[in-house]
């Protein structure tokens, strides 16, 4: 079930979201929270991504695979050539 909210012209959806009806246990409440955080952190991974295809001017692996390039380094050195090319060589 979602709820969405409008936000900056934007319609964000909630996932996880509890209507006035509904009861849900704690342990319910609890897996809903995670599941809208995860949403969440993968809404800003991919956006991350586009912003970072974007600059470096080539397509990313997938928002899932993504997170291993950013943590070996590699895409950050990228994004480091790109905006100081005399400072960080590849």
């Amino acid at each position: 079930m979602s709820v969405s909210e409008e936000v900056d012209g934007l319609v964000r959806p909630h996932y996880g979201s509890v209507l006035d009806d509904e009861r849900l246990t704690a342990e319910e409440m609890d897996e809903r929270r995670r599941q809208n955080v995860a949403y969440e952190y993968l809404c800003h991974l991919e956006e991350a991504k586009r912003w970072m295809e974007a600059c470096l001017g080539e397509e990313l692996p997938p928002t899932t695979e993504l997170e291993e390039g950013l943590r070996n380094g590699v895409y950050l050195a990228k994004l480091g050539n790109f905006f100081s090319p005399k400072v960080v060589s590849l």
